[in-house]
């Protein structure tokens, strides 16, 4: 990336029916699917037939009846791909599986304050709120109003044979300190099935195992049309 992040994460969300008591650190180790190392040191949050949430130190694991998630801590982003492909490829087969989003979020310094307001200026024009706009000035840049969060969408074309959209939010950073740091969210969605009519989940993981480098790529790419603007204006 143009501007090298301070947080780099990636998560992949599946939507369809899950068992969530089923996603505990104990399950994972006993099919090899994480060490059992991971499963001692692994932080539990809650274990519950609706809800399962815990941590190790590479990723963060959340079920819920209609919903999974696994989300990147530490390491090569990679290793969620792994996971979840060898979770339901390999033991979770019959899972109804209709949904999959390929996600990429960073924070990263935009190297003052005033670069990312004038970004922000960039990305919504204060023009058309006219004469309320006066109201963003601020006596310093530490008080300066505007833009908080911005959302673009992409809708896949036809000729890809996917269904779905690539939708990219960015937002002042709430984890960098200074005022200066920038948060880009890119989500990668893919309608493969519909929920109702998912039968296994073979369809979902053959779109993840074959679209993660293209999603994350596409994502970086997105990502560096901004940080190119922020070079700029350095």
């Amino acid at each position: 990336m143009k501007i090298t992040p301070e947080i780099d994460n990636a998560s992949i969300v599946l939507l369809g029916r899950f068992n969530p008591a089923i996603f505990q650190p104990w399950w994972f180790a006993k099919n090899g699917i994480i060490g059992e190392q991971e499963t001692f040191e692994a932080e539990i949050e809650i274990i519950h037939p609706e809800l399962c949430k815990f941590q190790t130190e590479y990723f963060f694991v959340q079920a819920e009846r209609n919903r999974f998630m696994v989300r990147s801590n530490s390491g090569p982003l990679e290793l969620i791909k792994d996971f979840a492909l060898k979770t339901f490829t390999d033991f979770l087969t019959y899972t109804p599986i209709g949904i999959l989003g390929i996600n990429r979020s960073v924070h990263f310094d935009a190297g003052s304050n005033e670069a990312r307001i004038v970004l922000g200026k960039k990305l919504a024009p204060w023009e058309p709120w006219g004469e309320w706009a006066r109201s963003f000035e601020g006596e310093d840049t530490e008080e300066q109003g505007g833009m908080l969060n911005l959302t673009m969408r992409e809708n896949r074309s036809k000729k890809e044979g996917l269904k779905g959209y690539v939708r990219a939010k960015i937002q002042p950073s709430s984890e960098l300190s200074g005022n200066s740091g920038v948060f880009m969210d890119i989500n990668n969605h893919y309608d493969v099935v519909g929920i109702e009519e998912a039968v296994g989940c073979s369809k979902v993981m053959h779109v993840l195992e074959h679209q993660w480098s293209t999603a994350m790529g596409h994502a970086e790419f997105i990502i560096n049309q901004i940080m190119k603007e922020i070079e700029v204006l350095k």
